[in-house]
């Protein structure tokens, strides 16, 4: 539920990732020249006459463009990664965030888990989850659909994980 619903999710620390943390750090880690074409239209995803992929301001729909043409996961991978793996990658990026020893290394280490052993499209999912800007926009009112007390418990709790294990019994 927490990676459907990342907005509503108060137990996981925060990433400390924005759009241009995260588009300096791929742009390494893909091996692309600062000037490059990619690079500049990630970093300045927001400024048409940089962002030359067609979605200004989107940044999502920008990375996945540069991403998708450089993974080689879906070529190499012979599984999808599960969503418990997932959540356990974004568990580990959130405990690299939050001590105070993190380093931007301990960060591009998890991204680039992520990059080798995702595809393009779950890369792109998972970056969503991490800025908080999924699309689904999964409501409060769907806590409905795992429960008929889901949302009241919500609402009083404000404790996602608390409301599922609850529903769960």
């Amino acid at each position: 539920m927490r990676c459907l619903a990342p907005h509503l999710d108060d137990k996981r620390p925060k990433y400390q990732l924005a759009q241009k943390n995260l588009a300096k750090m791929y742009t390494a880690m893909m091996g692309l020249q600062s000037f490059s074409e990619d690079a500049r239209s990630l970093e300045l995803y927001d400024k048409p006459e940089h962002n030359k992929t067609g979605h200004t301001g989107d940044f999502v729909a920008t990375f996945f463009h540069v991403v998708a043409k450089r993974s080689r996961a879906a070529k190499t991978l012979d599984r999808r990664i599960t969503l418990a793996e997932l959540n356990e990658l974004l568990d580990q990026l959130a405990d690299a965030a939050s001590k105070e020893s993190s380093t931007r290394e301990a960060r591009e280490k998890v991204l680039r888990t992520m990059h080798t052993s995702m595809t393009a499209v779950e890369q792109k999912w998972a970056i969503c989850i991490i800025l908080k800007e999924l699309k689904i926009r999964v409501l409060k009112s769907t806590l409905r659909e795992l429960h008929h007390d889901a949302e009241e418990c919500y609402k009083a709790s404000g404790d996602l994980e608390d409301v599922c294990a609850k529903c769960q019994n």
